[in-house]
């Protein structure tokens, strides 16, 4: 499940993102593993970091040829811009 769409983009703005960020970690918290496809963005390190506090598996994949997903390390990950310095939190993952 991804719990950020569940909410179709913060409702189509139509409801306060403090309300929607609050329910979407409270379906993170729900969870057993954390899946992470792709490149890390400032959302999906909040849910990591919130992850490691509830001390729970992660898993981060790389997309491959637009279909196939690879399993790796989290140091492995490409961080966007906004959270590169936030990079060492990935190396023990």
């Amino acid at each position: 499940m991804n719990p950020f769409m569940a909410f179709d983009y913060y409702l189509a703005d139509t409801v306060d993102r403090d309300i929607i960020r609050n329910a979407n970690n409270n379906l993170v918290a729900m969870a057993e593993e954390l899946w992470v496809f792709g490149d890390i963005s400032n959302g999906i390190l909040a849910e990591i970091k919130q992850f490691q506090k509830l001390r729970r598996k992660i898993r981060f994949f790389k997309i491959e040829n637009d279909k196939d997903f690879v399993e790796i390390r989290g140091r492995e990950t490409k961080m966007e811009e906004d959270v590169k310095t936030f990079k060492h939190l990935m190396e023990n993952i």
